[in-house]
């Protein structure tokens, strides 16, 4: 009987210790998931800043056209 009880023991522990193995390899894969989904947001934060700031850029370009064409226009005695 005392090793029947030990072989049924035997096979529990044996069983809780797979069964915290594979939570301990999901845990380990959800915080690689996490890792990769921040990387991957900050790389889209990341791109989105430097689109607005080209568009910033372009805009501020635009603006400053009109300027440098007046003042190329008075240095060459155009439209005056």
């Amino acid at each position: 009987m005392q090793a029947r009880l030990d072989e049924l023991l035997g096979g529990f522990h044996r069983r809780m210790d797979a069964q915290q193995s594979v939570e301990a390899k999901l845990a380990d894969f959800g915080n690689r998931m996490d890792t990769r989904l921040q990387q991957e947001q900050a790389q889209a934060l990341a791109r989105q800043q430097q689109e607005q700031a080209l568009k910033q850029q372009q805009e501020q370009a635009k603006t400053k056209e009109p300027e440098i064409e007046r003042e190329h226009s008075r240095g060459f005695g155009i439209g005056r």
